[in-house]
């Protein structure tokens, strides 16, 4: 496998890439029913948002959490496409941006250029890419943003880092996950700036989620209400919904089995090495996420899904220094 990828140009690898790209993403195009028969629950409203931005009557309320969520709905409103078309086909360049931010990540932290493409297909042939990329909801924009976090981390870009912060809070507050790699890697690295930055990126995470909150756009009726608000009810609902469980296995999938091997070597020296002890933290905190999610909204896997861009980038670095590709 390994020696046959070394015989590709990187042209064909490409190529390659983007054929497989669409191959996963597109059986789901605008939620289509072929492949898989369930239905968007969040979708509906993210349609809803992109005819509220065209000036139209929107179909659905505009409610909490979905106006928090304003950067997909907003950039497809520009295309002349059908609402649903317009979100999916941003969604598509979002994810290839990411991937091509996934990359550079990569090649930055002297990745086995072998190592880094496989890590590409990793995240392409994924539970997550295959079932969430093309189905009207708005995670693809803040895996964009994620992985703009972690290069600029990576790269030492603070600037960077605290825009793609500030962004992406308008395209998902699971950005949040970026403020915990961002800090540890930076510390670890000794960067004499880190506690500043990272004292900057809170204060922006959080006078920009209470903005948010405060001024999103909201039909009559509707409140932004906390988020999150938990309830018995919200968890007897996902122990009965077999898909709130299947979600986070299968999305955790072989990228995490890899990286869960890749922590079991290493565990020596997790505390010292600055990649893999930043992305633990940031799986810690969307594991914590997902865990609340189950009594208080609709929980499946899409946040593990996020936590992608901070695992490949371990489990690369530790297959590519134990000349794995040799």
């Amino acid at each position: 496998m390994i020696n046959l990828v070394r015989k590709l140009s990187s042209k064909n690898k490409w190529i390659l890439t983007s054929v497989l790209f669409l191959l996963v993403t597109l059986p789901r195009f605008n939620d289509n029913k072929i492949v898989v028969k369930n239905t968007s629950y969040d979708s509906k409203y993210f349609i809803a948002y992109v005819e509220y931005f065209r000036g139209e009557v929107p179909s659905q309320s505009i409610r909490p959490a979905s106006n928090w969520r304003l950067f997909v709905p907003f950039v497809a409103s520009i295309l002349p496409f059908s609402a649903n078309t317009s979100i999916n086909c941003i969604n598509l360049i979002c994810l290839a941006f990411a991937l091509y931010f996934l990359f550079q990540t990569l090649k930055n932290l002297a990745v086995d250029e072998t190592i880094s493409w496989i890590s590409l297909w990793l995240f392409i042939f994924s539970f997550p890419t295959f079932y969430y990329s093309t189905i009207a909801y708005v995670d693809p924009g803040i895996l964009l943003f994620i992985s703009i976090a972690v290069f600029a981390t990576i790269i030492q870009n603070n600037f960077m880092f605290l825009a793609s912060l500030a962004i992406g809070l308008l395209a998902k507050e699971t950005i949040l996950l970026v403020l915990p790699f961002y800090f540890f890697y930076t510390v670890l690295q000794r960067k004499k700036p880190a506690y500043f930055f990272s004292f900057i990126a809170f204060f922006i995470f959080i006078i920009g989620n209470v903005l948010l909150r405060k001024y999103a756009p909201t039909s009559s009726g509707e409140s932004n209400s906390a988020f999150w608000e938990f309830s018995g009810n919200a968890f007897q609902l996902n122990f009965n919904r077999l898909h709130s469980w299947l979600s986070f296995p299968l999305s955790f999938g072989i990228v995490g089995v890899l990286y869960l091997y890749v922590l079991f070597k290493l565990k020596k020296n997790i505390f010292s090495d600055s990649l893999l002890l930043a992305s633990l933290f940031s799986v810690m905190l969307a594991l914590a996420l997902y865990v609340a999610s189950l009594f208080s909204t609709v929980a499946d896997g899409r946040i593990i899904w996020h936590c992608y861009f901070f695992m490949l980038p371990a489990i690369a670095v530790y297959f590519s220094n134990n000349k794995l590709t040799n």
